[in-house]
Parts: C-alpha cells; sequence; structure tokens
C-alpha cells in the first residue's frame, strides 16, 4: 500500500452499530468478558483483483452504507463458524476462510471485531443477497473500495491488513 491512500485508523464499525441499536444484530448477545463479537469477512477474487463489499439496506444499522458483510456471534459458535454462517445467511455463499487479519475491540462500547480473508468454495459462484439485510453486492478493486465514498470508514484499515496477508496465501 502506498502512503497517498490515507486510511482511516478510528473506528467506525463504532457507528455501524450505534447508529441503530433497535436494529442491531448485537443487541442483546453478550459473549466472554461481556463484550459482543462481530465478524466481518473480505471475501477476494484472484483473477480480477476485487473485494466482495455489500451496500447495506435500509433496514439496518449504518443504512446504505458500504462495508464488508459479517455479523454477531452467536452463543457457543466460534468465530469461524459465526464467517461461514453469516456468509450463507447474508449471501448465500460457501466460502473459505484462510485467516484471521485483524482484531479491534471498539473503545467506547463493548464491541470486538474480527476480520477475515476468504476466498470463494470454486463450485460456489451465485450470490444470492438476503434483501432484507443487503441492498446490493459490489465486486470492487481495492482501489474502487478505498474511494467509495458511502464506506465505512474503518474498511480502509481492514483492506490494508488484507493487502498484507494476500501474498501469504499465493495472490
Amino acid at each position: 500500500m502506498t502512503a497517498g491512500i490515507g486510511f482511516h485508523l478510528r473506528c467506525d464499525y463504532n457507528l455501524l452499530m450505534a447508529e441503530s441499536s433497535e436494529k442491531s444484530p448485537t443487541r442483546n448477545r453478550p459473549q466472554h468478558n461481556g463484550r459482543v463479537h462481530g465478524v466481518v469477512v473480505a471475501i477476494y477474487r484472484a483473477e480480477d483483483r476485487k473485494w466482495l463489499m455489500i451496500r447495506r439496506s435500509e433496514n439496518v444499522a449504518a443504512p446504505l452504507s458500504v462495508c464488508f458483510p459479517g455479523g454477531a456471534r452467536e452463543h457457543g459458535e466460534t468465530h469461524e463458524q459465526t464467517a461461514h454462517r453469516e456468509m450463507q445467511e447474508e449471501l448465500g455463499l460457501t466460502v473459505h476462510l484462510l485467516q484471521q487479519v485483524w482484531h479491534h475491540e471498539v473503545d467506547d462500547r463493548p464491541l470486538t471485531l474480527f476480520g477475515y480473508l476468504a476466498i470463494l468454495d470454486p463450485a460456489q459462484q451465485m450470490i444470492t443477497p438476503d434483501p432484507y439485510e443487503i441492498a446490493e453486492p459490489l465486486w470492487l478493486t481495492t482501489e474502487e473500495a478505498l474511494a467509495q465514498p458511502d464506506a465505512i470508514p474503518n474498511s480502509a484499515y481492514f483492506i490494508e491488513k488484507l493487502t498484507i496477508a494476500l501474498p501469504k496465501h499465493g495472490f
């Protein structure tokens, strides 16, 4: 990554969870240490070097924002199980998780986020978004993702961690 890209280091997933606590999927889901655990998954498509991001629907917190898909961990799930469940529920996709690349504890609320690099299962190419949660899926290059005006600003920091991890997986 070049210095000119200008990563935002503050966590605006706070915004995602705070804008509408009534709509928030993490409401009333304490995990260990009294913190809600959320999982964010970045699916990478190597042939055109694009990331799968989503435009959130009007029905959820941070409506119409662009971010990576994910959601809250249910009691008894591992973070990996949560990632697989959320990708199936939100997008109808089966993914292969390659690596956890990001971890963030939100300062002003009991929320801990875990970010994963993933690829699609080769047999799984059809995206079937849940219209209640997702307005549209977006395949974006790194540059397009960083320039996306509706992106949750913390996505840039996650993308930085993702691009560092790509060479470890042959990309």
